[in-house]
């Protein structure tokens, strides 16, 4: 797998990259953002100091507006009235001076218990009464432009004794009519005021004119330190704030990363799987023609005939078996797997697999054991899929070991009431797989090393299906090994508690009754209408056909295939492929079935033949009305073994229709009615009574036409598929119209 790389940083991944561009980026950004704070902090200080001010100008206006508007008339009117001795007409009561003082004092205090340093509080004139009011040269300076219109009002940074301050200057309102009583002429003034200031101080000011400005400077520092203070803490915030954006830039990059890391990974999987399914399919496929090739020569003995037969007929199997597990790897992941559910032998189960593989073992010297270590238990599960799985494990381990044994092993490592945990182990002393290759070993489409394919060959789907199939069973799948020292493979499954008495016999329970004899009869004889579009599969059918004795009628598509019957062509038995054109096999069978509904014709058997292997196929099939299933490639054995459910072993019935001894009694419809109802709700809470009462209703239609579609249901009910069972019994008494309850 090529990992992809820009050029400047080689060696790392793209992403990886986006995330080194991204760290100086956000540094950047940070760093910009902390002079930027710091740019502001001197702004941020003088506003807090011009709020000082500010506060401290509407205290003072505040005392103003009360001396002027309020205090001093009602002085006024007190005195002219005799009410007050003229000696409170003093400074304390009628001075600006003692109020700026007295303001000043009052916010310094509060200031002071705030730990705030002190401010600058100055009523500054020209032409003070009081010396203390006299303003420096700056400040008149800023009266003399105020008076002029230059400025209105100052906000500024200046220096004093070395510290900076914000100087606030406001200008006090223009003198007035009132205003100049006390500050125009001497002599209109009031003898208390001449008597305390003076003539002097004062006096002569002008209508209209700015006598004084409030001057307020605060020093600089203390909100300079809550500045640094408050921008340390913004920094420090913006820095989490920027790390926690840059780690989840990271967690996501990298999440990308790892995904298409994974999917790189998967592609290259997938790409080494198909080229080994190509090697897979190709080798079995060169054996098939290269072997048909030699058959068609000329100048061949017997001898040479059956090993190239032989030769092809093994290929053929290679490729079945290859097929078979790339079906059931598909069943899985689509989820579409369904388990079944009947009665295990887990001693039966490894004493059958030990003798399937006897022979391969011995061929290779090696010698093969097996044992079941559990309590004498009988269990509920899928023994077909077990041992499935236990033969996957088994062929792997006689693959890859060249000397010594293979053992298969099984034993019960839990249970409680209802279910019980087994542990199915096969051990060899084979290779072994190192240990950092363990993790591939159960991954789809992965073997240990490609050499292994090369040299044992495989698809590396095997291990895969185990392990799921372990975990559809609620179990698991594992290894234990070590390079040269051999390997145990083992999984473990959940399975039911058998009934002590539960059958144990596993064989298939023939689909059909009545008195059919069960199994592959030698000779066969009937006629059977193969409806299949095509030719090679229909010259295979109909050879096999002709090796059991049964002779066929051709039909290469649906329609002719329900011609035939309509026009009574006297077959026995029908073989209807699914996919055809003109009309399906679906259609139709439908259409044959409602022919033979319509006259209260004998229902005649059809068979699916089909390329489609999938559980949800077949019951499609059933419900168009077929009665069987059968799958491609047709074996030989599978299909004497169908033809034996279906057709008599009576060679002078052949030709003669659906057997008319099949169909010896008229069924007792009431009584069968009557059992199908009590049997229903059995089968609706999976009681196993319902077997019991189903023998009474196979016992009531034996030797009539409803035999073989009720022993049908035997089938499920040996499976112990209880919902299969009723729904198929549904399905029979809809289409009798029965008065069926459930």
């Amino acid at each position: 797998m090529q990992s992809r790389h820009v050029s400047g940083f080689p060696g790392l991944a793209k992403n990886r990259q986006v995330l080194l561009i991204l760290l100086p980026i956000f540094l950047l950004a940070y760093f910009v953002l902390v002079a930027i704070y710091h740019q502001k902090t001197e702004a941020y200080a003088i506003g807090e100091a011009r709020k000082a001010a500010l506060d401290a100008l509407l205290t003072h206006r505040a005392v103003h507006r009360f001396v002027t508007e309020t205090q001093r008339p009602e002085i006024y009117r007190l005195q002219a009235e005799g009410q007050i001795d003229k000696d409170y007409f003093s400074p304390k009561m009628m001075s600006f001076t003692y109020v700026a003082r007295s303001i000043r004092e009052l916010i310094n205090q509060e200031r002071q218990a705030a730990g705030l340093s002190a401010i600058y509080f100055k009523l500054a004139a020209d032409n003070p009464r009081n010396p203390v009011n006299r303003a420096d040269a700056s400040e008149s300076a800023l009266l003399e432009r105020m008076n002029r219109g230059e400025i209105r009002e100052v906000r500024e940074v200046v220096e004093q004794d070395g510290v900076r301050m914000l100087h606030v200057a406001i200008p006090i309102d223009r003198s007035s009519e009132a205003c100049l009583k006390c500050h125009g002429d001497p002599k209109d003034a009031p003898a208390e005021l001449l008597a305390a200031y003076g003539d002097e101080g004062g006096f002569h000011e002008s209508p209209n004119s700015i006598r004084a400005l409030i001057s307020i400077r605060v020093p600089l520092a203390q909100p300079l330190r809550e500045a640094g203070d408050i921008v340390n803490l913004v920094s420090a915030l913006t820095f989490l704030v920027m790390a926690l954006i840059y780690g989840l830039v990271y967690f996501f990059v990298l999440r990308i990363d790892r995904q298409q890391q994974a999917v790189i990974a998967g592609t290259q999987a997938k790409s080494n799987f198909l080229a080994t399914m190509s090697h897979e399919i190709r080798t079995p496929m060169n054996g098939i023609l290269g072997m048909a090739q030699l058959l068609l020569a000329p100048g061949l003995t017997d001898g040479d005939r059956r090993e190239y037969a032989r030769t092809i007929f093994n290929s053929g199997q290679t490729l079945l078996a290859l097929l078979n597990d790339i079906l059931d790897f598909s069943k899985v992941e689509a989820g579409r797997f369904e388990l079944e559910s009947g009665v295990v032998d887990p001693g039966q189960i490894i004493g059958e697999t030990r003798a399937l593989f006897a022979a391969a073992a011995g061929r290779k010297g090696l010698e093969i054991e097996s044992a079941w270590s559990g309590p004498a238990q009988t269990y509920l599960g899928d023994r077909h899929r077990l041992q499935q799985m236990l033969s996957n494990l088994v062929g792997n381990a006689i693959k890859f070991t060249a000397r010594g044994h293979v053992r298969i092993a099984a034993c019960e490592i839990g249970r409680d009431e209802r279910a019980a945990v087994l542990e199915f182990a096969v051990t060899d002393t084979g290779i072994g797989v190192p240990e950092e290759d363990q993790p591939r070993l159960f991954q789809v489409f992965s073997q240990a090393d490609s050499s292994t394919t090369r040299q044992f060959g495989g698809t590396g789907l095997g291990l895969s299906i185990v392990r799921r199939l372990a975990r559809l069973m609620g179990g698991d799948a594992g290894i234990e090994s070590e390079a040269g020292r051999g390997s145990r493979f083992w999984f473990r499954v959940r399975v039911g508690l058998a009934a002590a008495d539960a059958e144990k016999r596993q064989a298939a329970r023939p689909v059909s009754s009545g008195g059919r004899a069960e199994g592959a009869p030698g000779r066969l004889s009937g006629r059977v209408l193969v409806v299949e579009d095509n030719a090679t599969n229909q010259k295979v059918v109909e050879a096999m056909l002709g090796k059991l004795g049964v002779s066929s009628v051709p039909a290469t598509d649906g329609q002719q295939g329900v011609d035939a019957i309509l026009r009574g062509e006297p077959v026995d038995l029908v073989l209807m492929d699914l996919h055809m054109p003109v009309m399906d096999g679906y259609a139709a069978t439908e259409r044959i079935r409602q022919w033979e509904k319509e006259g209260g014709r004998p229902r005649r058997p059809i068979v699916a033949l089909t390329a489609d292997a999938f559980e949800a196929d077949r019951q499609r099939c059933l419900a168009a009305g077929m009665d069987d299933f059968l799958t491609k490639p047709v074996g030989f054995d599978i299909l004497a073994e169908l033809l034996g459910r279906w057709l008599k072993a009576d060679a002078g019935n052949a030709g003669a229709g659906v057997a008319p001894a099949v169909f010896k009694r008229v069924p007792d419809i009431p009584r069968i009615v009557a059992l199908a109802n009590e049997i229903a709700p059995l089968l609706a809470h999976n009681k196993f009574d319902a077997i019991g009462r189903f023998q009474e209703l196979e016992a009531a239609v034996a030797g009539t036409e409803l035999a073989g579609e009720i022993a049908e249901i035997g089938g499920l009910l040996e499976k112990f598929n209880f919902d299969l069972a009723l729904d198929r019994l549904r399905r029979i008494a809809a289409a009798h119209a029965w008065e069926f309850g459930a």
